[in-house]
């Protein structure tokens, strides 16, 4: 086999998928002059949809520096060049500001109102908004540039252990600032795990997915995958999608019993209309689906049945940030639905080019390794 992450051919490709992603995220952009709140609301999917990506690579990464395996050395290559994808998370941030008073009510309530609920009056307000995000990005920014040294070889394991307890307390802090606060008067006290979760599952199918996909087209020189890290990869992809099921449940089951008005509307929005066939089709495709076909031993062994699960949960990753999202805001679910694909595919573009840079690099530096 050939290693093509350096050929003109492949240079080609990924230029050309820079020049699409910034031409549809600029048309995307240009949705601001008649319809902003729209835009906005489909930005912020586009932008939790990739920097989970990117931040799910990251505990991948640390995960196997803590626990070793063959398995992590098969998707080595793709972890670590994520990494670099965690430096676009700051300017893909940058829009977010201008639109917050479109995206969170919280951020235009009168003072009488804020009366009513004083500590989410001071915790939620755009300046300290603004302040925790950076605080956020900027331990990311330092964890993946730690992890992305070669330094001595015990170095990654210390820091992966400090990196586990940093990553979990940003993201759970982050998603009840960029996403829980949505709806403000709401809170679940496990919404943090639930987006750890989807995040894992989001970055680990997408590894998978390159890993195999480019073995299948005979353009990774790197060793072929033994049977038994084949297994290891489909356990660990059937762990998560357990792993997500089980703390969605926990989420839905402590909020039934609790039958709280505040708590319970949540789910009335998500399990209403449209959303609600959407809610089913993640109870199937997300998790039952995934569940029966990563049980068969022959399709852990199968790269191009792997790559097909993996897909899927792409996905169903994407329309679970969509579903998390978009029933917090009053109107035009569907055209906001359909903007935030769009916006999605562009950011993808740029995303994509970052993360094949990266590869490029990543290739010489296994091989020395």
């Amino acid at each position: 086999m050939n290693d093509s992450h350096t050929s003109p051919s492949y240079e080609s490709l990924r230029r050309r998928i820079l020049t699409a992603g910034v031409i549809i995220l600029v048309l995307g952009f240009l949705v601001l002059v008649f319809d902003s709140r729209a835009f906005f609301e489909a930005y912020l999917v586009a932008f939790l949809f990739w920097s989970g990506i990117s931040l799910g690579g990251m505990i991948i990464l640390m995960i196997f520096h803590l626990t070793g395996g063959k398995w992590g050395g098969v998707l080595r290559p793709y972890l670590h060049a994520s990494l670099g994808t965690v430096l676009l998370i700051p300017l893909l941030f940058l829009p977010i500001p201008f639109g917050l008073s479109q995206l969170y009510a919280w951020a235009t309530v009168s003072a009488e109102a804020a009366a009513h609920s004083p500590h989410k009056a001071i915790y939620l307000t755009p300046t300290f908004f603004l302040i925790r995000a950076m605080v956020y990005i900027g331990f990311w920014l330092v964890l993946a540039l730690l992890l992305s040294r070669r330094g001595e070889a015990g170095d990654h394991p210390k820091i992966s252990a400090v990196g586990l307890v940093i990553y979990m307390l940003t993201v759970s802090f982050s998603s009840v600032d960029w996403i829980m606060s949505l709806e403000r008067h709401w809170y679940s006290t496990i919404y943090g795990v639930v987006l750890v979760s989807a995040q894992g599952i989001g970055a680990f199918s997408l590894a998978l997915l390159l890993t195999y996909r480019l073995r299948i087209r005979g353009e990774d020189s790197t060793e072929e995958i033994g049977p038994k890290e084949k297994a290891d990869l489909g356990n660990l992809l059937l762990m998560l999608v357990i792993f997500w099921a089980y703390i969605t449940f926990s989420q839905f089951l402590i909020i039934y019993y609790g039958n709280l008005p505040e708590e319970a509307t949540w789910y009335v929005a998500r399990t209403s209309g449209v959303w609600g066939w959407v809610a089913l089709a993640l109870v199937f495709f997300h998790f039952i689906l995934p569940f029966i076909l990563l049980l068969s031993r022959a399709r852990k062994q199968n790269p191009f049945g792997m790559t097909r699960v993996a897909s899927l949960l792409i996905a169903m990753y994407f329309l679970d940030i969509l579903w998390l999202v978009v029933p917090s805001f009053d109107a035009q679910s569907g055209w906001v639905s359909i903007l935030a694909l769009w916006v999605t595919i562009g950011m993808g573009g740029i995303w994509t080019f970052v993360l094949t840079h990266r590869v490029r690099i990543q290739r010489p530096m296994e091989s020395l390794s």
